[in-house]
């Protein structure tokens, strides 16, 4: 929801107005609303502004403003038995005093440019600072001539290391986000080789055993020019944020905000990622956003934050340093790691994973709404896989609704509506 200063309260309904576009051109949005409807846009916002509390407070690290409001995450112990059971109910918490990658945490840019010597790693250049995550195996059909937000090169980490800081000096607002997985191959130093092979899996075995998790693991690695953005999407993945040098603002919101995040449709490159520019949003296109609530880490060297499955994050690069992070992925249950990447469509699939990814407390669907999100997505993926035609997919589930359903809304029974 969009929030306001408490003082808007005692104020008549014009000030309070007045107020709100006030406050709104301090944070530095574009409405993108006509002028015919900034009015009811405004008298909007003052309605919802009754229930608001604090806004999103600045943080001079990190050059995004937002709309919403925002809570702390919680910070605990690796080792501290009620760490564990918020992971078990699937509650987002930052993990302090991890031991299991603490052989990653010398792993600067410099110790990275010495030891990360074999070629092809991943990197992808814009020419604004967001870096909206595409599927390549989805560029067919409707998709094929689609083309992408941004950029993807292969390259050595000398040569991104060397385009960084040659497009820092040009600070023309074009930006470089490697993100490449992370083995054991050729052209890796033997430093390196140690480093990962120290990992210490003994803590993150037990999570997965205790909670039934798949204990195949996907690392991958993130180095980002400062001010980098990974816009506000979700995993079909459990998973551990390694942060390793500088600092991001990570905000997560709860699976159930799905009709506030408007994510792109299931078959689109830009699947499982919202359609909402943060740094400028459509709110006349996008009016559900202006009920959203996050909650905020700010993650730094050697802290690791816990991002359930299925709950939205969007990550925010510090705006005076490039920034490493490593993180580590599990699989939800016992699915191959290939089928859950892969997005399987088939029913069987989904009677499946919607039986998997119940979890053993019912306290974990209640509270963040895993359930609904699964349910919405994977009667979408039956309908896009059959007809390979978003259109179909409006029209199914319109003809589905379309005249049936009249009984609930006035609560009578389906045999006397």
């Amino acid at each position: 929801m969009l929030l306001f200063p408490l003082i808007l309260l005692l104020q008549t309904s014009s000030t309070a107005l007045r107020t709100n576009k006030i406050c709104i051109q301090e944070r530095g949005y574009t409405l993108n609303t006509s002028t015919a409807k900034r009015d009811d846009f405004y008298q909007a916002c003052t309605r919802k502004c009754k229930t608001c509390s604090k806004p999103f407070p600045p943080d001079p690290r990190f050059k995004g403003r937002y709309s919403f409001p925002v809570k702390s995450i919680g910070r605990k112990n690796c080792d501290d038995p009620e760490a564990i059971a918020m992971i078990e109910k699937g509650i987002p918490l930052i993990l302090k005093n991890c031991s299991f990658a603490r052989s990653a945490h010398k792993w600067t840019v410099d110790y990275l440019n010495e030891n990360l010597k074999d070629k092809d790693h991943i990197t992808y250049v814009a020419s604004q600072r967001r870096f909206l995550f595409y599927d390549e195996d989805k560029l067919i059909d409707n998709y094929k001539n689609w083309t992408p937000p941004h950029e993807k090169r292969l390259m050595y980490f000398h040569e991104f290391l060397k385009m960084a800081r040659a497009l820092k000096k040009a600070n023309n607002g074009t930006l470089s986000y490697f993100q490449s997985p992370l083995y054991n191959i050729e052209g890796v130093s033997p430093a390196l080789e140690k480093d990962i092979n120290a990992f210490d899996y003994s803590w993150l075995l037990d999570i997965v055993s205790r909670l039934g998790w798949g204990d195949e693991v996907i690392n991958l690695l993130f180095i980002g020019m400062s001010d980098v953005v990974t816009p506000a999407h979700y995993d079909i993945l459990e998973n551990f944020f390694v942060q390793i040098a500088g600092y991001k603002r990570v905000i997560l919101f709860r699976p159930d905000y799905f009709k506030s995040l408007y994510p792109f449709p299931v078959g689109h490159p830009h699947d499982r990622q919202s359609q909402v520019n943060f740094d400028n949003p459509n709110f006349e296109k996008f009016p559900n956003f202006l009920d959203i609530e996050g909650l905020e880490a700010v993650v730094g060297p050697g802290d690791v934050l816990y991002i359930p499955i299925y709950w939205w994050h969007y990550v925010e690069s510090e705006r005076n340093n490039m920034t490493v992070s490593v993180n580590f992925w599990f699989n939800h249950k016992n699915d191959t790691m290939e089928s859950t990447l892969n997005g399987t469509n088939s029913a069987t699939h989904f009677t499946n994973h919607l039986k998997n990814v119940t979890p053993h407390s019912a306290k974990r669907t209640s509270v963040a709404g895993i359930e609904d999100l699964v349910l919405k997505r994977e009667i979408e993926s039956l309908i896009y896989e059959t007809t390979k035609d978003h259109s179909k997919v409006v029209q199914v589930l319109k003809e589905i609704i379309a005249g049936r359903f009249g009984f609930v809304e006035k609560g009578t029974s389906a045999s006397n509506p």
